[in-house]
Protein backbone atom coordinates (compact mmCIF):
# COMPACT_ATOMS: atom_id res chain seq x y z
CA UNK A 1 0.00 0.00 0.00
CA UNK A 2 1.46 3.36 -1.05
CA UNK A 3 1.74 6.34 1.25
CA UNK A 4 -0.97 8.08 -0.76
CA UNK A 5 -3.36 5.14 -0.31
CA UNK A 6 -2.66 4.99 3.42
CA UNK A 7 -3.29 8.70 3.70
CA UNK A 8 -6.58 8.51 1.80
CA UNK A 9 -7.68 5.50 3.85
CA UNK A 10 -6.98 7.39 7.05
CA UNK A 11 -8.94 10.37 5.80
CA UNK A 12 -11.87 8.10 4.86
CA UNK A 13 -11.90 6.45 8.27
CA UNK A 14 -12.20 9.81 9.91
CA UNK A 15 -14.99 10.89 7.60
CA UNK A 16 -18.64 9.81 7.74
CA UNK A 17 -19.70 7.10 7.24
CA UNK A 18 -16.27 5.54 7.73
CA UNK A 19 -15.75 7.32 11.03
CA UNK A 20 -19.14 6.22 12.34
CA UNK A 21 -18.42 2.66 11.28
CA UNK A 22 -15.14 2.73 13.19
CA UNK A 23 -16.85 4.14 16.26
CA UNK A 24 -19.57 1.49 16.04
CA UNK A 25 -16.92 -1.21 15.85
CA UNK A 26 -15.29 0.19 18.96
CA UNK A 27 -18.69 0.29 20.64
CA UNK A 28 -19.44 -3.37 19.85
CA UNK A 29 -15.93 -4.42 20.86
CA UNK A 30 -16.22 -2.78 24.26
CA UNK A 31 -19.74 -3.99 24.99
CA UNK A 32 -19.04 -7.63 24.11
CA UNK A 33 -15.97 -8.00 26.30
CA UNK A 34 -15.57 -9.10 29.91
CA UNK A 35 -13.75 -6.14 31.46
CA UNK A 36 -11.73 -7.52 34.36
CA UNK A 37 -11.06 -4.95 37.06
CA UNK A 38 -13.25 -2.29 35.43
CA UNK A 39 -16.27 -0.96 37.29
CA UNK A 40 -19.61 -0.41 35.61
CA UNK A 41 -19.14 3.34 35.88
CA UNK A 42 -15.74 3.15 34.18
CA UNK A 43 -17.13 1.03 31.34
CA UNK A 44 -20.02 3.43 30.87
CA UNK A 45 -17.64 6.40 30.77
CA UNK A 46 -15.71 4.69 27.99
CA UNK A 47 -18.85 3.88 26.02
CA UNK A 48 -20.38 7.30 26.60
CA UNK A 49 -17.32 8.88 25.04
CA UNK A 50 -17.83 6.81 21.89
CA UNK A 51 -21.50 7.79 21.77
CA UNK A 52 -20.62 11.47 22.10
CA UNK A 53 -18.15 11.08 19.24
CA UNK A 54 -20.97 9.85 17.02
CA UNK A 55 -21.31 6.08 17.48
CA UNK A 56 -24.83 4.84 16.70
CA UNK A 57 -26.39 3.50 19.91
CA UNK A 58 -28.71 1.19 17.93
CA UNK A 59 -26.31 0.02 15.21
CA UNK A 60 -26.32 -3.71 14.41
CA UNK A 61 -23.17 -5.79 14.12
CA UNK A 62 -22.76 -8.77 11.80
CA UNK A 63 -24.69 -11.04 14.17
CA UNK A 64 -27.60 -8.62 14.41
CA UNK A 65 -26.65 -7.50 17.93
CA UNK A 66 -27.06 -3.99 19.21
CA UNK A 67 -24.64 -2.70 21.81
CA UNK A 68 -27.44 -3.07 24.38
CA UNK A 69 -27.89 -6.74 23.56
CA UNK A 70 -24.15 -7.31 23.92
CA UNK A 71 -24.13 -5.52 27.28
CA UNK A 72 -27.06 -7.66 28.48
CA UNK A 73 -25.33 -10.82 27.27
CA UNK A 74 -22.18 -10.01 29.24
CA UNK A 75 -24.07 -8.86 32.32
CA UNK A 76 -22.79 -5.27 32.22
CA UNK A 77 -25.69 -4.02 34.31
CA UNK A 78 -24.72 -0.42 34.98
CA UNK A 79 -23.76 0.37 31.39
CA UNK A 80 -26.83 -1.39 29.98
CA UNK A 81 -29.15 0.64 32.19
CA UNK A 82 -27.41 3.84 31.08
CA UNK A 83 -27.93 2.77 27.47
CA UNK A 84 -31.65 2.35 28.15
CA UNK A 85 -31.77 5.82 29.65
CA UNK A 86 -30.09 7.20 26.52
CA UNK A 87 -32.71 5.73 24.20
CA UNK A 88 -31.34 2.32 23.24
CA UNK A 89 -34.00 0.21 21.53
CA UNK A 90 -35.23 -3.05 23.07
CA UNK A 91 -34.93 -4.89 19.76
CA UNK A 92 -34.58 -6.33 17.26
CA UNK A 93 -33.63 -9.90 18.04
CA UNK A 94 -30.23 -11.01 16.80
CA UNK A 95 -29.61 -13.87 14.38
CA UNK A 96 -29.83 -16.32 17.28
CA UNK A 97 -33.28 -15.04 18.20
CA UNK A 98 -32.09 -13.29 21.37
CA UNK A 99 -33.41 -9.89 22.42
CA UNK A 100 -31.85 -7.78 25.21
CA UNK A 101 -34.60 -9.07 27.52
CA UNK A 102 -33.78 -12.72 26.80
CA UNK A 103 -30.05 -12.02 27.02
CA UNK A 104 -30.51 -10.44 30.45
CA UNK A 105 -32.51 -13.51 31.52
CA UNK A 106 -29.72 -15.82 30.38
CA UNK A 107 -27.25 -13.69 32.33
CA UNK A 108 -29.52 -14.01 35.38
CA UNK A 109 -29.43 -10.28 36.04
CA UNK A 110 -32.37 -9.16 38.23
CA UNK A 111 -31.57 -5.42 38.17
CA UNK A 112 -31.22 -5.37 34.42
CA UNK A 113 -34.43 -7.35 33.94
CA UNK A 114 -36.28 -4.86 36.12
CA UNK A 115 -34.88 -1.96 34.11
CA UNK A 116 -35.79 -3.58 30.79
CA UNK A 117 -39.34 -4.30 31.96
CA UNK A 118 -39.66 -0.72 33.23
CA UNK A 119 -38.61 0.52 29.78
CA UNK A 120 -41.25 -1.59 28.05
CA UNK A 121 -39.58 -4.93 27.31
CA UNK A 122 -42.08 -7.59 26.23
CA UNK A 123 -42.15 -10.49 28.67
CA UNK A 124 -43.58 -12.60 25.85
CA UNK A 125 -40.23 -12.60 24.01
CA UNK A 126 -39.17 -16.13 23.08
CA UNK A 127 -36.32 -17.82 21.24
CA UNK A 128 -36.80 -19.73 17.97
CA UNK A 129 -36.92 -22.86 20.16
CA UNK A 130 -39.93 -21.29 21.92
CA UNK A 131 -38.09 -20.74 25.20
CA UNK A 132 -39.38 -17.70 27.04
CA UNK A 133 -37.29 -15.74 29.53
CA UNK A 134 -37.98 -18.29 32.29
CA UNK A 135 -36.89 -21.13 30.03
CA UNK A 136 -33.72 -19.25 29.08
CA UNK A 137 -33.01 -18.52 32.75
CA UNK A 138 -33.38 -22.22 33.59
CA UNK A 139 -31.12 -23.21 30.73
CA UNK A 140 -27.40 -23.12 30.14
CA UNK A 141 -25.37 -20.98 32.56
CA UNK A 142 -22.49 -19.21 30.76
CA UNK A 143 -19.11 -20.17 32.23
CA UNK A 144 -18.18 -16.54 32.90
CA UNK A 145 -20.97 -16.34 35.48
CA UNK A 146 -20.21 -19.62 37.24
CA UNK A 147 -17.14 -18.08 38.86
CA UNK A 148 -19.38 -15.70 40.80
CA UNK A 149 -20.33 -17.38 44.08
CA UNK A 150 -23.36 -15.09 44.40
CA UNK A 151 -24.64 -15.88 40.93
CA UNK A 152 -27.09 -18.67 41.97
CA UNK A 153 -28.79 -16.23 44.34
CA UNK A 154 -28.87 -13.57 41.63
CA UNK A 155 -30.48 -16.01 39.21
CA UNK A 156 -33.09 -16.82 41.83
CA UNK A 157 -33.77 -13.10 42.25
CA UNK A 158 -34.05 -12.83 38.47
CA UNK A 159 -36.78 -15.47 38.51
CA UNK A 160 -38.62 -13.52 41.20
CA UNK A 161 -38.52 -10.45 38.94
CA UNK A 162 -39.95 -12.39 36.00
CA UNK A 163 -42.70 -13.96 38.09
CA UNK A 164 -43.58 -10.60 39.62
CA UNK A 165 -43.86 -9.18 36.09
CA UNK A 166 -46.62 -11.66 35.31
CA UNK A 167 -44.76 -14.63 33.87
CA UNK A 168 -45.60 -18.13 35.07
CA UNK A 169 -43.67 -21.38 35.03
CA UNK A 170 -45.18 -23.98 32.74
CA UNK A 171 -45.44 -27.58 33.91
CA UNK A 172 -42.12 -28.64 32.40
CA UNK A 173 -40.36 -25.68 33.99
CA UNK A 174 -41.98 -26.41 37.35
CA UNK A 175 -40.81 -30.02 37.23
CA UNK A 176 -37.32 -28.88 36.29
CA UNK A 177 -37.14 -26.47 39.21
CA UNK A 178 -38.56 -29.01 41.66
CA UNK A 179 -36.27 -31.89 40.73
CA UNK A 180 -33.14 -30.42 39.14
CA UNK A 181 -32.79 -26.66 39.65
CA UNK A 182 -33.63 -26.42 43.33
CA UNK A 183 -31.64 -23.20 43.70
CA UNK A 184 -34.69 -21.49 42.19
CA UNK A 185 -37.14 -22.88 44.76
CA UNK A 186 -37.02 -19.77 47.02
CA UNK A 187 -38.55 -17.85 44.11
CA UNK A 188 -41.66 -20.06 44.29
CA UNK A 189 -42.56 -20.47 47.99
CA UNK A 190 -45.35 -23.03 47.50
CA UNK A 191 -42.99 -25.25 45.52
CA UNK A 192 -40.26 -24.80 48.11
CA UNK A 193 -42.64 -25.99 50.84
CA UNK A 194 -43.73 -28.95 48.73
CA UNK A 195 -40.06 -29.80 48.24
CA UNK A 196 -39.51 -29.64 52.01
CA UNK A 197 -42.31 -32.18 52.37
CA UNK A 198 -40.71 -34.39 49.74
CA UNK A 199 -37.37 -34.26 51.56
CA UNK A 200 -39.03 -35.14 54.88
CA UNK A 201 -40.82 -38.12 53.31
CA UNK A 202 -37.70 -39.35 51.55
CA UNK A 203 -35.77 -38.92 54.79
CA UNK A 204 -38.34 -41.07 56.61
CA UNK A 205 -39.00 -38.31 59.13
CA UNK A 206 -42.66 -38.51 60.19
CA UNK A 207 -42.27 -35.76 62.78
CA UNK A 208 -41.08 -33.31 60.12
CA UNK A 209 -43.83 -34.46 57.76
CA UNK A 210 -46.42 -33.64 60.40
CA UNK A 211 -44.78 -30.30 61.20
CA UNK A 212 -44.61 -29.22 57.56
CA UNK A 213 -48.23 -30.15 56.90
CA UNK A 214 -49.28 -28.42 60.10
CA UNK A 215 -47.63 -25.24 58.80
CA UNK A 216 -50.15 -25.14 55.96
CA UNK A 217 -48.65 -27.37 53.26
CA UNK A 218 -51.18 -29.70 51.67
CA UNK A 219 -50.43 -33.39 52.33
CA UNK A 220 -50.63 -34.10 48.59
CA UNK A 221 -48.31 -31.23 47.60
CA UNK A 222 -45.30 -33.38 46.71
CA UNK A 223 -47.43 -35.73 44.63
CA UNK A 224 -48.09 -32.86 42.20
CA UNK A 225 -44.47 -33.30 41.13
CA UNK A 226 -44.52 -37.09 40.87
CA UNK A 227 -43.41 -37.79 44.44
CA UNK A 228 -45.05 -39.80 47.18
CA UNK A 229 -48.00 -38.24 48.98
CA UNK A 230 -47.98 -37.91 52.75
CA UNK A 231 -50.89 -40.35 53.24
CA UNK A 232 -49.19 -42.98 51.10
CA UNK A 233 -46.00 -42.47 53.11
CA UNK A 234 -47.87 -42.82 56.41
CA UNK A 235 -49.60 -45.99 55.18
CA UNK A 236 -46.31 -47.41 54.00
CA UNK A 237 -44.71 -47.05 57.42
CA UNK A 238 -47.89 -48.08 59.25
CA UNK A 239 -48.27 -44.81 61.16
CA UNK A 240 -52.02 -44.78 61.83
CA UNK A 241 -51.95 -41.47 63.70
CA UNK A 242 -50.16 -39.77 60.82
CA UNK A 243 -52.70 -41.29 58.44
CA UNK A 244 -55.54 -39.75 60.45
CA UNK A 245 -53.69 -36.45 60.53
CA UNK A 246 -53.09 -36.29 56.77
CA UNK A 247 -56.69 -37.25 56.02
CA UNK A 248 -57.92 -34.54 58.38
CA UNK A 249 -55.72 -32.08 56.50
CA UNK A 250 -57.30 -32.97 53.17
CA UNK A 251 -55.27 -35.87 51.75
CA UNK A 252 -57.10 -37.74 48.98
CA UNK A 253 -57.51 -41.33 50.04
CA UNK A 254 -57.19 -42.82 46.54
CA UNK A 255 -54.51 -40.48 45.20
CA UNK A 256 -51.92 -42.09 42.92
CA UNK A 257 -48.46 -40.90 43.92
CA UNK A 258 -44.77 -41.74 43.91
CA UNK A 259 -42.71 -43.35 41.18
CA UNK A 260 -45.02 -46.36 41.30
CA UNK A 261 -48.12 -44.15 40.85
CA UNK A 262 -49.79 -46.15 43.61
CA UNK A 263 -52.47 -45.41 46.19
CA UNK A 264 -51.98 -45.34 49.95
CA UNK A 265 -53.75 -48.71 50.11
CA UNK A 266 -51.26 -50.16 47.64
CA UNK A 267 -48.30 -48.71 49.56
CA UNK A 268 -49.65 -50.32 52.75
CA UNK A 269 -49.85 -53.69 51.00
CA UNK A 270 -46.38 -53.35 49.51
CA UNK A 271 -44.84 -52.67 52.91
CA UNK A 272 -46.91 -55.33 54.68
CA UNK A 273 -48.77 -52.84 56.88
CA UNK A 274 -51.90 -54.84 57.72
CA UNK A 275 -53.45 -52.39 60.17
CA UNK A 276 -52.99 -49.51 57.76
CA UNK A 277 -54.55 -51.60 54.99
CA UNK A 278 -57.60 -52.49 57.07
CA UNK A 279 -57.99 -48.90 58.27
CA UNK A 280 -57.93 -47.55 54.73
CA UNK A 281 -60.46 -50.15 53.60
CA UNK A 282 -62.74 -49.19 56.48
CA UNK A 283 -62.40 -45.53 55.50
CA UNK A 284 -63.55 -46.29 51.97
CA UNK A 285 -60.31 -46.68 50.02
CA UNK A 286 -60.91 -48.30 46.65
CA UNK A 287 -59.07 -51.65 46.36
CA UNK A 288 -59.90 -51.99 42.67
CA UNK A 289 -57.97 -48.99 41.36
CA UNK A 290 -55.71 -49.92 38.48
CA UNK A 291 -52.33 -48.23 38.45
CA UNK A 292 -51.49 -46.57 35.11
CA UNK A 293 -48.49 -48.90 34.90
CA UNK A 294 -50.43 -52.16 35.28
CA UNK A 295 -53.16 -53.87 33.26
CA UNK A 296 -54.40 -56.35 35.86
CA UNK A 297 -55.64 -56.20 39.48
CA UNK A 298 -52.69 -54.30 40.84
CA UNK A 299 -53.40 -54.79 44.55
CA UNK A 300 -53.03 -58.57 44.37
CA UNK A 301 -49.87 -58.28 42.29
CA UNK A 302 -48.41 -55.93 44.88
CA UNK A 303 -49.40 -58.33 47.65
CA UNK A 304 -47.37 -61.09 45.97
CA UNK A 305 -44.20 -59.04 46.40
CA UNK A 306 -45.07 -57.57 49.79
CA UNK A 307 -42.59 -57.31 52.63
CA UNK A 308 -45.08 -59.53 54.52
CA UNK A 309 -45.11 -63.06 52.99
CA UNK A 310 -48.65 -63.64 54.23
CA UNK A 311 -49.98 -60.41 52.77
CA UNK A 312 -51.54 -62.00 49.68
CA UNK A 313 -53.86 -64.24 51.69
CA UNK A 314 -54.57 -61.45 54.15
CA UNK A 315 -55.50 -58.99 51.40
CA UNK A 316 -57.62 -61.57 49.58
CA UNK A 317 -59.53 -62.42 52.76
CA UNK A 318 -60.01 -58.79 53.74
CA UNK A 319 -61.22 -57.81 50.30
CA UNK A 320 -63.64 -60.73 50.26
CA UNK A 321 -64.87 -59.75 53.71
CA UNK A 322 -65.24 -56.13 52.60
CA UNK A 323 -67.16 -57.11 49.48
CA UNK A 324 -69.43 -59.45 51.47
CA UNK A 325 -70.12 -56.67 53.96
CA UNK A 326 -70.76 -54.26 51.11
CA UNK A 327 -73.11 -56.74 49.46
CA UNK A 328 -75.08 -57.21 52.70
CA UNK A 329 -75.38 -53.44 53.09
CA UNK A 330 -76.66 -53.13 49.53
CA UNK A 331 -79.19 -55.92 50.06
CA UNK A 332 -80.37 -54.28 53.27
CA UNK A 333 -80.75 -50.90 51.55
CA UNK A 334 -82.68 -52.48 48.68
CA UNK A 335 -84.99 -54.23 51.14
CA UNK A 336 -85.62 -51.00 53.06
CA UNK A 337 -86.37 -49.07 49.87
CA UNK A 338 -88.70 -51.85 48.68
CA UNK A 339 -90.63 -51.79 51.96
CA UNK A 340 -90.94 -48.02 51.79
CA UNK A 341 -92.30 -48.14 48.26
CA UNK A 342 -94.64 -51.09 48.88
CA UNK A 343 -98.28 -49.87 48.96
CA UNK A 344 -100.07 -50.13 52.27
CA UNK A 345 -103.06 -52.52 52.49
CA UNK A 346 -106.20 -50.84 51.19
CA UNK A 347 -104.28 -48.33 49.04
CA UNK A 348 -104.39 -48.72 45.28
Amino acid sequence: MTLRTKFLSKIFNWCAPGRVHRLNNDLWANTSTVHEGMTGEQLWAKLEKLLKQGADINALNGNGDTALNLLCTEGHTFAAIRFLEHGAKLGPENKGGMTPFLSAARAGDPELLQALIAHGAKISDATPQNDNALGVLLGFVPMRFERDKDHPQRRCEAMKVLLAAGMALDQNQRMRVFHHRTEFLPAVPEMEKAHDLKVAIEGNDPASVRKIIDSGVHPDAASNFGDQGALAYAAGIGDLDLMDFTLAKGAKIDLLSGDARATALQFAVKQGQREAFVKLLDLGANPDIFSPRHDDPVLLNIAKTSADPGMLKFVTDEMQHERTKHKLVLERDITVRTLRLKPKPGNP
